[in-house]
This record gives C-alpha cells, sequence and structure tokens, in this order.
C-alpha cells in the first residue's frame, strides 16, 4: 500500500533526522515515530515495520564512534 509506505520512509526520516541534529548540536533529540520500524530486519519487514529506523540512525552514528541501542517493549 502507498499510504503505508510513505509513512515508512517519513518515520525512517525522522529518526535519521534526529540522529543528524543530534551530531551536528550536541544536543538530545528524541523521534516519536510510526511504524516504529524496531521488527524490521535486513531482509525482511516484520508486523507493520518496512525499515528499521534505530538500525538506520544508528548506522549513521556508528561512522562517529560506538552506538547503544536499548529497545524496551
Amino acid at each position: 500500500d502507498r499510504y503505508v509506505l510513505k509513512q515508512a520512509l517519513i518515520s525512517a526520516s525522522s529518526a535519521y533526522t534526529a540522529a543528524y541534529q543530534m551530531k551536528k548540536t550536541s544536543s538530545v533529540v528524541y523521534s516519536a515515530s510510526r511504524p516504529p520500524g524496531h521488527h524490521a530486519m535486513k531482509n525482511k519487514m516484520g508486523g507493520f515495520c518496512y525499515i528499521n529506523n534505530t538500525a538506520l540512525a544508528a548506522q549513521y552514528l556508528s561512522q562517529y564512534g560506538s552506538v547503544a541501542i536499548l529497545d524496551v517493549d
């Protein structure tokens, strides 16, 4: 469905933008995104998660050092 894919891309963009802003400004940031993406895998979607937003942001930030992810659900 085009609507769902569009929402997944907006959600992933929000996570990436938050990571970018955190690196750029050294500020605390928060990205509240739906769908959350945390069930998506590299080659497979899970639930309603098409893109793993956390992994996307972590991959960007990992070029600057270690990244820790805490998923509480």
